[in-house]
């Protein structure tokens, strides 16, 4: 118990691990913070801004909470008018330069901006004000797996981070600056042209629908397997329609370089049909 931190979260008592940050530790409590760039298989950056919570007595502040780590005793307040209005702002600058249309977006319903602006609330009339892009910027289409739509992208950086800390390819990286800010692969030419190896590490990780996969078909439920194809003594999951499998991904329980896309390179679960994979092997289901 040593290494166990109490504090309270919105008059809620919270324990946590040592080395916990608060919005892990809230998280995990069942309190929702907004944040659109948190994964918890990355490093914390903070870029959103969205996760501000007050904290009182001696460190009152106002901090980020996925960069926090949380104090024995600490008291955190997640709503105030103060954090609730910088919230309102930051959500309502992302969405004046969003797709709205979400109807037509593979991630609708699983949206983490959708889920932010309706815990936030959003006022259209102050929406009207904003000044809104007046061009759409060209999707990049030119990958044989998977679309880019910067006009979806919120630029948390997950993808970014997710190509550098988890694959080590470094394929993509923040372009330009400013208003014109993008997702880019080196001299901004087309996804196909990078060093991008396919492996769809980005896609499962991308909070909004900005990264999407061609064909996709979203999974009715999930499954544990066992991967002889990597040869690798794992429980991954795969999502699964009425058809067919179509994406396998270590579980949870997995420690966090083992929680990666399995079957890398077509991205959708497409074992038999690989060149490198061996005669015969493919992902067993678990019925």
């Amino acid at each position: 118990m040593a290494d166990k931190i109490e504090l309270t979260i919105n008059d809620q008592s919270v324990k946590a691990d040592k080395g916990m940050t608060i919005l892990e530790a809230a998280l995990r409590k069942g309190i929702y913070i907004p944040h659109l760039c948190h994964h918890s298989e990355l490093e914390p950056v903070g870029a959103c801004r969205l996760c501000q919570v007050e904290i009182d007595g001696k460190w009152k502040k106002t901090v980020i909470a996925c960069k926090t780590q949380v104090k024995d005793g600490m008291i955190v307040r997640t709503e105030t008018p103060e954090i609730n209005e910088m919230r309102q702002i930051a959500v309502e600058l992302l969405i004046a330069d969003h797709d709205t249309d979400c109807l037509a977006c593979a991630q609708d319903t699983s949206c983490a901006l959708q889920r932010v602006a309706n815990h936030v609330g959003i006022n259209k009339k102050r929406l009207q004000r904003l000044k809104h892009r007046e061009e759409k910027l060209p999707i990049d289409d030119s990958n044989p797996f998977f679309s880019f739509d910067p006009n979806r992208c919120v630029l948390c950086g997950i993808c970014v981070r997710t190509c550098d800390e988890l694959q080590k390819v470094q394929a993509i990286d923040y372009a330009y600056r400013g208003l014109g800010t993008k997702i880019a692969g080196f001299g901004d030419k087309p996804r196909i042209e990078s060093s991008c190896e396919s492996c769809g590490e980005c896609i499962v990780r991308c909070p909004v629908g900005a990264l999407t996969e061609k064909d996709y078909l979203k999974p009715t439920h999930q499954v544990k397997t066992i991967c002889t194809f990597l040869r690798l003594r794992l429980r991954p999951v795969a999502g699964r329609t009425r058809q067919s499998d179509r994406q396998c991904k270590g579980g949870s329980e997995q420690p966090r370089q083992q929680r990666q896309t399995l079957c890398q390179g077509p991205i959708r679960l497409q074992v038999r049909q690989s060149p490198r994979s061996p005669e015969g092997t493919a992902c067993k289901t678990q019925r």
